[in-house]
């Protein structure tokens, strides 16, 4: 996995989205760039600080600061996210899709883990792809919410 280097040493990234993954040459290489965001993880702390970009970040980044409190889980999330966007060609959240049919804010879409996988965009995806996009972004799964 992209990330299993960093969190084998317990670096969280926290600030992985599509511009900063880069394929090396003609080989199945993938690197992962920019670190300026990146913390080590003491054995018994947890990180704390919003940061990240905003249609990638994990849900629980988002928590209010005096609740706040996250690991580099928040990069396996940021990774079903970046999937979405190579999957279908949009990201999964997005202020755009604001509407009063739709009322969530982007903040309230991560939170919640409101998203979809509408039609045309995803009709040509295969179901094995769609479910092991949804294994990254899994809600219940990943975060304790």
């Amino acid at each position: 996995m992209l990330t299993a280097f960093e969190h084998d040493r317990n670096i969280a990234h926290r600030d992985i989205r599509p511009e900063i993954i880069f394929l090396v040459d003609d080989s199945p290489t993938v690197k992962l760039g920019d670190f300026l965001l990146a913390t080590h993880i003491q054995t018994v702390s947890k990180l704390s600080d919003l940061c990240g970009a905003p249609s990638y970040v994990a849900p629980e980044v988002l928590d209010e600061d005096r609740f706040r409190q996250y690991d580099q889980k928040v990069d396996v999330w940021s990774l079903g996210v970046v999937l979405y966007v190579c999957l279908c060609g949009f990201p999964p959240f997005s202020h755009e899709l604001y509407t009063p049919e739709f009322p969530y804010t982007l903040s309230q879409q991560i939170r919640r883990g409101q998203f979809g996988y509408p039609s045309p965009a995803w009709d040509p995806v295969s179901d094995s792809a769609s479910t092991y996009q949804a294994v990254f972004t899994d809600f219940g799964a990943i975060h304790s919410h």
